[in-house]
């Protein structure tokens, strides 16, 4: 496949969270113009205003995607615009919790074109959901390195994420539960406290009571609150490769993590963390009480370690570069 000249049409639905960070990174390494389409319109509507956007650009080389329904709107764009090549991406498993969605998925994938390249951020994702005609590469996220944090780390295990069951944040708040107050002996008895940064509704309702803890609502500068913290926790059930574990690496913050996705390699491999099961409240409790208990230069040394296995294993600069050709139609 030879690469496309101009700047690539960057369709995305879903645009939050982790596609919204790695559409802003990719923009530094591979401008393009990005557009936007309504999450909450029905499928024929974004396939709509998909060729509407090809038309307007006098058909577009390149169309890049991110997010399922951009995919799929691309997959149905019509003999009209079949000549531009279609990269794309895939950031997570979006039927891990609504598989009628994915029939649906199924049947517009068996009636349109099947894209040029596809792009999965995990290696889990490509039996999931590669075509079996179509080249693959595997592209893990990364982040640049955060300037090293100075002076005293705050006693704070910090939670950074949706309030949202998958993300486990239920486990944390029992983990944590688990641990009891500052007369019991465990963190909160060594000034340790649980700080939660999300946006949504906390499953469960609101923890009022509960020691040592601090809610908060989603935070505008996540590596300024994990340059403060002293421990990250990443209580998921299901993840690919999650930004808020690499960010917490880059800022050479130790972490907490469950051993799904490529959190055995971030948080277990690289050296910067302990791992848990998930959906294990009482061994998310365990490895806690663990991590505040190694003191201030043990969580020192975890934390640059991660930042040097960062640097090492998932450098910003191979990555933009990948991305770069990627935006151009080629496999790096």
């Amino acid at each position: 496949m030879t690469g496309r000249a101009g700047a690539p049409l960057v369709v995305v639905s879903n645009y939050s969270g982790g596609i919204r960070r790695y559409v802003w990174l990719a923009a530094a390494a591979a401008p393009g113009e990005v557009q936007e389409l309504d999450s909450a319109g029905p499928l024929p509507a974004k396939v709509r205003r998909l060729r509407r956007l090809l038309h307007e650009r006098s058909g577009s080389e390149v169309v890049v995607t991110h997010g399922v329904a951009a995919g799929v709107a691309a997959r149905l764009r019509g003999r009209r615009h079949r000549e531009s090549v279609h990269v794309e991406f895939w950031h997570g498993d979006p039927f891990f919790l609504s598989p009628r969605k994915r029939v649906v998925f199924d049947a517009a994938r068996r009636v349109g074109r099947a894209p040029d390249l596809q792009v999965f951020v995990h290696e889990g994702l490509r039996p999931l959901y590669a075509d079996r005609s179509v080249r693959s590469v595997v592209l893990p996220n990364t982040v640049p390195l955060a300037e090293a944090a100075s002076g005293q780390r705050e006693r704070v295990v910090l939670y950074l994420g949706r309030y949202s069951a998958e993300k486990g944040v239920e486990d944390l708040l029992a983990a944590w539960r688990l641990l009891g107050g500052p007369s019991t002996g465990g963190p909160a008895a060594e000034g340790w406290r649980l700080q939660l940064h999300g946006d949504g509704d906390l499953p469960g309702g609101d923890p009022a009571g509960s020691p040592a803890l601090r809610v908060g609502g989603p935070t505008e500068d996540p590596l300024a609150e994990l340059a403060r913290a002293s421990l990250l926790v990443v209580p998921s059930h299901a993840e690919c490769s999650p930004y808020v574990a690499l960010e917490a690496l880059a800022s050479a913050t130790p972490l907490v993590a469950t051993s799904v996705g490529d959190l055995p390699e971030t948080a277990g491999s690289s050296g910067a963390g302990w791992l848990v099961d998930p959906r294990e409240p009482a061994a998310l409790a365990a490895s806690i009480a663990a991590a505040t208990a190694v003191g201030d230069a043990e969580l020192r040394r975890r934390g640059e370690l991660g930042r040097a296995w960062l640097a090492r294993s998932r450098p910003f600069d191979a990555w933009s570069a990948a991305v770069s050709a990627l935006y151009a139609g080629e496999a790096p």
